[in-house]
Order: C-alpha cells, then sequence, then structure tokens
C-alpha cells in the first residue's frame, strides 16, 4: 500500500457537525492524536486506513486488500432488500465506509429527495476507523441529514430504546457490513432480538384482532355505521409521505367521514409500514372500517383480520 494523505481542514469541518449530532462519539475521536491515522492506496483502486505505530511504521487497518470490492460484493447481496422495501438499513462498521457512502447515494437519488426519510444507522466499532472516515473526504452531506445515526457499538441498546418509543421507527433492519457474519451478528445482537420480540408481539395482536372481529355480527356493526350503536363509527386509514395524492386524499376523507360523526384515525407513513404497527393500531383503535387508497387487501393478505371491513379506493386511471 503507498500514497499516504491527510486533510486536516476537511476533518476539522466534518468534525463540527458530527459533534453536534453526535457528542458521545466525538469525545472518544478527541483522544486520537492527530496524524496517527491516515488513507493509504488498496489493491483494488480504492483506499483503506492505516495506523502509525509507535515504531514509525505503518499498520494497515483493513480487513481486505480490496475494501471497494467487499463493499460492492456485500451491497448486491442485499440488493433485493434495497430496492423492494423501505425498512431502515444497519451499516455496521466504517473499514473504511464504501458501504455507508454507496448505499447513502443510492438513498439520496430515490429516496431522500423524493422527501422519503429512509434511515441509516451507523454502528462505530472503531474510533481509527471512525476518524480516517471522516477526515478522508467532505462527509458533511451525510453528516447533515437527520434519518443517518450513528452509535457506539456498546450502544446499539438505544436504537432499540428509540424505537420503542416512537412506532414510526421500523424493526424490520436490514445489516449490510463488509465484517464475517458472525462479527456482524455480534453486533447487531440487541437489534436482533428486539426484532424477535416484536415479531411475538405481531402474532399475539394479530390473534387478538382476529378474535375481536369475528365475535362482532353483521347487525351489530350495521348499527354502528348507521349511527345507532352504543358509540360512533371509527374508520383507520393509512397515509404516506411519498405521495401527494395519497395524502390529500387521505386528509379529505378523514375530514368527511368526522363531519358525519365518525371517529377517524389517520396511520401516517414515512417509509414502511410494518405488520406489527398496522396490527397494533388496529388493536389500539378497533375500526369498524379500514380504509386504504390505491392499495389492495390483497397485496398483504396477512395483515388484516378476515372479518374486519375493508375498503380500497382506487382513484388512478
Amino acid at each position: 500500500m503507498t500514497s499516504l494523505t491527510h486533510t486536516n481542514s476537511t476533518f476539522s469541518e466534518n468534525l463540527q457537525i458530527f459533534a453536534e449530532r453526535f457528542p458521545s462519539l466525538t469525545s472518544r475521536l478527541k483522544e486520537v492524536p492527530d496524524g496517527l491515522i491516515q488513507s493509504a492506496s488498496t489493491e483494488d483502486g480504492s483506499y483503506c486506513y492505516v495506523k502509525q505505530l509507535e515504531n514509525g511504521q505503518w499498520q494497515t487497518l483493513s480487513l481486505t486488500e480490496r475494501p471497494l470490492d467487499a463493499a460492492s460484493k456485500a451491497i448486491s447481496s442485499a440488493e433485493a432488500r434495497l430496492t423492494a422495501g423501505l425498512g431502515p438499513v444497519v451499516v455496521v462498521g466504517l473499514n473504511p465506509g464504501y458501504v455507508l457512502d454507496i448505499i447513502y447515494q443510492h438513498f439520496e437519488k430515490e429516496h431522500y429527495q423524493k422527501h422519503i426519510p429512509r434511515r441509516i444507522y451507523v454502528i462505530i466499532d472503531s474510533i481509527e476507523c471512525l476518524y480516517g472516515w471522516l477526515q478522508k473526504t467532505d462527509r458533511r452531506e451525510i453528516l447533515k441529514h437527520d434519518e443517518i445515526e450513528f452509535y457506539w457499538h456498546e450502544d446499539v441498546e438505544e436504537i432499540v430504546e428509540l424505537c420503542q418509543a416512537d412506532e414510526t421507527r421500523s424493526h424490520l433492519f436490514m445489516p449490510i457490513s463488509t465484517y464475517p457474519e458472525p462479527k456482524t451478528s455480534a453486533r447487531m445482537e440487541p437489534l436482533a432480538r428486539f426484532f424477535i420480540t416484536r415479531q411475538e408481539q405481531e402474532k399475539k395482536l394479530f390473534r387478538q384482532n382476529r378474535k375481536y372481529y369475528d365475535s362482532i355480527s353483521d347487525d351489530e356493526l350495521n348499527k354502528i355505521m348507521s349511527g345507532q350503536g352504543s358509540r360512533k363509527p371509527r374508520m383507520l386509514i393509512p397515509s404516506h409521505c411519498s405521495s401527494t395524492v395519497v395524502q390529500y386524499s387521505v386528509r379529505d376523507t378523514a375530514a368527511l367521514f368526522k363531519k358525519e360523526g365518525w371517529e377517524v384515525r389517520i396511520m401516517h407513513m414515512k417509509t414502511d409500514l410494518s405488520r406489527w404497527r398496522v396490527n397494533k393500531n388496529i388493536n389500539d383503535f378497533k375500526p369498524d372500517v379500514y380504509l386504504l387508497v390505491n392499495h389492495l387487501r390483497t397485496e398483504n393478505l396477512h395483515f388484516y383480520p378476515d372479518n374486519m371491513m375493508f375498503i380500497t379506493w382506487v382513484q388512478d386511471t
């Protein structure tokens, strides 16, 4: 490896933004002596990070002589989920950071420019590699995105806590890393446990929802919807930030039904809509009608209780 480079001004500009958002990781970065970490070229024409030892020699921090090839392979293996869904990506490690860079470029074009805030969690397990990533080139555009969050590997439980406090944060994590699978799994362990917990909750909610709707007769539902029941009729409507048409349609429909005396809950989506969240809202609100704009019940057959009234409004030609 050759071509050592160093850019202090770039590091300072990146660090200023990084410090405002991630003070805990910044305190760790400040413990790295200036000049200790630099970059070097690799066999595949990319770069890696190297560390200067006490004897003056340089030690590579890279796991491979071909880090760009390794990143491309890791992303290709997850391409189907990256392009088909909107779940959060978990980038495990910045060694040297090509995985994050490539995913960000894809998200910027396919999601961020369309105002879809698809989240990226970055798990840091090497402060030296994070230091190298921040000083290598201008990262300010990435660091300014609220959807991109950095966590020390011992603090991954914080992601779980955020998801528990905000149901719009999806638990359908997609790990992508150039690390060997056992190391990636170890870093993802709190998220994997949380995913399993959500799956168990989802099954329980679905059983409860199915039991509830099976217990309501057609006559009882008819009385409720005609305003002759013991309570107001209820409607649940999902809405997605990626479609202005759907958002306005949902808003206007909700206003009309409220005017007619209904209780209406709008389930706002920014990215994916997990089966857990659907069943949680059905369980909490117990709608008499579930209305979906421009999407069919058959797209997600196992999301909904069979006996829940489901209406699809197809408004496009």
